[in-house]
């Protein structure tokens, strides 16, 4: 079984979003005073590789206790926009994407397989996270890492709400740009009560893989995102 870690690690010098401030790990307890060791943790919820649910951006949004643990796992395909410099991820960039990576799935699915060949329509439908690479993480740390990213236009955002998903996933800072701050796409995917996981890594390495994505956040009450520990379990 090989796992894929797709988490930027918690530290205090991590990059935030312009605003946000700098999460605290104070010692408060050790091992050569107390005969333990413990720390008291202060970060705000989307710091860091987290997730959003609906009550990030709407007034009667489900919070985080209110759903299933199975929502925040499922099979994973990753969409490779890497290729984009900055701009929208359009709908006929979306479209053309999804069909290549599907058919380039279905075609290992097939060749490794003595069973029925399956269809891109029954390959989609089993899918329940899509991961958008678009090679971001690499500039984590750097000042260029807040701006530029590709992010979902408003067509590709209610394209995504007719498919059979969870959740969706981006190793950026957003699936929205920060200029504006309408969150629109936000808006459009969380109404429909679907996950949004921001600031991944390591989603090239997924790329016409077959792995089921894990993002399990804290169990917060009245909580509307969590920080998570998002792995892959290639198949």
């Amino acid at each position: 079984m090989r796992v894929i870690d797709l988490t930027q690690t918690l530290k205090e010098d991590m990059p935030l979003f312009p605003g946000t401030p700098v999460p605290k790990f104070n010692v408060k307890y050790t091992v050569e005073s107390d005969g333990f060791r413990e720390m008291e943790i202060a970060f705000y919820s989307h710091t860091g590789t987290h997730l959003d649910t609906p009550a990030h951006v709407l007034r009667k949004g489900k919070t985080l206790e209110e759903f299933g643990v199975d929502r925040f796992l499922g099979p994973g395909l990753v969409l490779d926009f890497s290729r984009i410099s900055g701009g929208k991820i359009t709908l006929e960039i979306f479209e053309q994407e999804l069909n290549q990576s599907l058919a380039r799935l279905k075609g290992r699915r097939n060749n490794s397989s003595d069973e029925e060949a399956v269809s891109d329509e029954e390959l989609l439908a089993a899918i329940e996270y899509l991961l958008f690479y678009t090679g971001w993480d690499k500039k984590w740390g750097t000042d260029s890492y807040f701006f530029g990213a590709p992010v979902l236009s408003e067509a590709a955002a209610r394209r995504l709400t007719t498919l059979n998903l969870k959740g969706v996933g981006i190793d950026a800072l957003s699936v929205d740009p920060m200029e504006g701050n309408m969150l629109l796409a936000h808006r459009i995917l969380l109404e429909e009560e679907m996950i949004i996981v921001e600031n991944l890594k390591n989603l090239g390495e997924l790329l016409d893989q077959d792995f089921e994505f894990f993002g399990l956040p804290l169990k917060i009450s009245g909580g509307e995102g969590s920080p998570i520990r998002g792995i892959a379990k290639i198949r």
